[in-house]
């Protein structure tokens, strides 16, 4: 008798997707301990930044790590490496060697603007999940991206006009589950402020009340 061990990592894509969309298997599974990778803690996040900007041209004081952080809100390491990333390679362009909160304005603005950061998000909604309930669901991302955020009231209606009342909060669980929106005081609102950005800009209109 062998005893097997095995974990797979699934990042944003959640693997009941990856399952859901093999022939011939359910959505199920078995014998699976999920473990959810939770952002870092402001301390945390500090300390990555100096451990990860150590020896580098470009240093941040607590001040400016306090502002960069603010700015990103929900600290993943990839969020944070987007905007070092950025920052040192205008740095560099111009030969810069000190950034103030003008620059992580600017990296932040061009770091949105870089859909193939981003768009992943977007296109694995169509590829997991049927054309109805993409549809709903992107409808729903877009509203929260305008207004910031989504009522209970407001999200009931739009599952009613996209014929989802029976499932819509199994959806809305999907969506908090892969990292796309949070549930605030009765409010859905997104988790990242740079996929709120991001879906405003690849949806510039928005006519819903």
């Amino acid at each position: 008798f062998k005893k097997h061990f095995g974990l797979v990592l699934a990042g944003s894509v959640g693997i009941h997707h990856v399952v859901k969309k093999i022939d011939g298997r359910v959505a199920d599974l078995n014998d699976l301990y999920k473990v959810p990778f939770e952002p870092l803690s402001a301390e945390e996040s500090h300390k990555y930044i100096t451990w990860v900007t150590h020896d580098a041209t470009i240093q941040y004081d607590e001040e400016l790590k306090e502002y960069l952080l603010n700015k990103i809100v929900y600290q993943l390491p990839y969020f944070i490496n987007l905007m070092l990333d950025e920052i040192n390679t205008k740095a560099k362009k111009i030969k810069k060697t000190n950034v103030s909160t003008d620059d992580i304005d600017s990296a932040f603005n061009a770091v949105t603007k870089h859909s193939d950061h981003f768009v992943e998000w977007k296109n694995r909604l169509v590829q997991y999940f049927p054309k109805d309930e993409s549809k709903f669901m992107n409808e729903v991302l877009i509203h929260i991206a305008h207004k910031h955020k989504i009522t209970k009231r407001k999200l009931y209606d739009l599952a009613g006009q996209h014929q989802k009342t029976n499932d819509y909060i199994e959806l809305m669980d999907g969506l908090e589950r892969d990292g796309y929106v949070t549930e605030q005081s009765d409010n859905y609102v997104f988790v990242s402020p740079f996929l709120k950005a991001f879906w405003k800009r690849t949806n510039p209109f928005y006519d819903g009340k």
